[in-house]
């Protein structure tokens, strides 16, 4: 048997998303066509979360940063009044286990590329909620990078479903689970 192919399934995520026809974002471009980098400019597109129902606690955030700069680009932190905190987030395969680690220096896009933050891999973690998540209720979203440069955008929020994500419930301290086979893992939601 296959094993399960971390980025495969991340270009499957962002074929389903192009499929989800209402995700609106406020912020030039979207998740499902994602702009050629533009030279000496970060730009930042796609921005989304998931509904959150009343009982979770955490949510996450998923966008595209597209570094056009000549120089390496960190984004250090990421501020919001919807949450206590924004943690950096990102899922590793250890061994044939999927371990949710927190990256202390934040995310590094390199000259000329870009950073995707999506479900199932990097992403922003909206820790301790300060009110639910809903559909058409859109926060503000400051991100701050290591050139000094920081964005302040618009997060629209998806209803469950709208992004094939569910909404993050889990502890994400150590998180090992093991790595499901290409037919133990269901892309159809059935």
């Amino acid at each position: 048997m296959k094993k399960y192919n971390p980025w495969l399934a991340s270009l499957f995520a962002l074929v389903l998303l192009a499929g989800c026809g209402k995700s609106p974002s406020p912020v030039a471009g979207s998740m499902a066509s994602i702009p050629t980098v533009t030279p000496n400019k970060l730009t930042v597109v796609g921005a989304m979360a998931n509904e959150v129902p009343v009982v979770a606690v955490n949510g996450a955030v998923y966008l595209t940063v597209l570094n056009g700069t000549a120089q390496t680009v960190h984004l250090v932190a990421a501020q919001s009044d919807i949450a206590e905190q924004i943690t950096f987030h990102e899922t590793i395969n250890d061994n044939g286990v999927m371990r949710m680690t927190q990256p202390t220096a934040g995310f590094a896009i390199e000259a000329g590329a870009s950073l995707i933050l999506v479900p199932g891999e990097k992403h922003l973690m909206l820790e301790n909620l300060r009110a639910p998540l809903k559909p058409d209720t859109p926060f503000t979203l400051t991100l701050t990078f290591d050139n000094a440069e920081t964005f302040v955008i618009t997060v629209p929020v998806l209803p469950l479903g709208g992004a094939e994500t569910e909404p993050d419930t889990m502890d994400h301290g150590t998180m090992d689970m093991p790595m499901p086979t290409e037919t133990e893992h269901d892309h159809t939601g059935n």
